[in-house]
């Protein structure tokens, strides 16, 4: 063996090493590391809130983009009564809500239309996954 051959193993053993230690070797803890990651969903307005129901994970933060895709000036607001909450909704643009539900149960929106949907904030992973898949589709 010749020192070509001797330098190609060496570094072959090497690339291993750092490979094995990459993808088996401890885990970096992302940015941000104990901060609770917002549970996004996007709702559609158009002749109703779609979707109009929502399941989140209690005490983890929401965070709504509410996207109206019609002109009706009944459906220029969004309110939670109950989180005193008010959000104006300019046509065809998106508009963040954001709260964190400290307790299961329902938070009721609505606009002046008479839509009305509802965010779910149940115990547990179990709501994120069923709400997996909703309210994500593109408007058109």
């Amino acid at each position: 063996m010749d020192s070509i051959d001797l330098t190609i193993l060496i570094v072959a053993v090497l690339l291993i090493v750092v490979e094995l230690w990459y993808f088996a070797g401890p885990k970096r803890k992302a940015a941000g590391h104990g901060k609770p990651v917002a549970q996004d969903v996007r709702i559609n307005i158009r002749h109703g809130f779609n979707p109009a129901l929502v399941l989140v994970e209690h005490g983890r933060p929401v965070r709504l983009q509410f996207f109206r895709d019609e002109t009706s000036p009944s459906s220029a607001e969004v309110r939670f009564d109950t989180l005193n909450i008010s959000k104006a909704l300019p046509e065809f643009v998106s508009t963040t809500v954001e709260f964190i539900p400290k307790d299961p149960g329902d938070y009721v929106f609505r606009c002046g239309s008479g839509y009305v949907g509802r965010v779910v904030a149940l115990p547990g992973l179990a709501a994120v996954r069923q709400n997996l898949g909703r309210g994500h589709q593109k408007h058109g």
